[in-house]
């Protein structure tokens, strides 16, 4: 599975995959439980591979991301609902050093960090797109790091 074929869906917890065309909407099916869910064609879905982390200098592909939390793994694992908002943030800050702190809510962080573990729970350990972006080649867009 790519991340151009797992979604998210506005309101709705977790991540999803497509599954079918229903009436009025696509039936998607949760990665965390397996349950299937009708989807309206009025919600507003979007595959992960669309979606990017605000940054100082612009935006950073959610696949970067995914794929600079490998080394932070057991630290997004612990992540809880006891967990402070602090330790949240300094993990994240560890992963993406120059997000921006004024777009990027500990909501953002979290729900960042859950999807990394459904992702992880599910076999997926390789984050890379085979899209290309801005003109660059995949294979120069996985040497990237965050750091840089």
């Amino acid at each position: 599975m790519e991340l151009k074929e797992v979604y998210t869906v506005v309101g709705k917890p977790g991540l999803y995959r497509y599954v079918a065309n229903a009436p009025h909407g696509i039936i998607m099916e949760s990665l965390l439980d397996k349950k299937r869910l009708r989807v309206d064609m009025s919600a507003n879905v979007s595959t992960l591979a669309e979606i990017a982390i605000y940054t100082s200098e612009g935006e950073f592909p959610l696949w970067k991301v995914l794929n600079a939390m490998r080394t932070y793994q057991k630290e997004i694992y612990a992540i809880g609902k006891t967990t402070t908002k602090q330790e949240v943030v300094d993990l994240f800050a560890k992963i993406v050093p120059n997000y921006d702190t004024e777009r990027v809510y500990e909501s953002n962080m979290r729900k960042v960090m859950k999807w990394y573990t459904i992702l992880s729970d599910n076999g997926m350990d390789d984050f890379t797109t085979e899209s290309r972006d801005e003109g660059k080649d995949a294979k120069a867009d996985r040497q990237e790091s965050p750091n840089e």
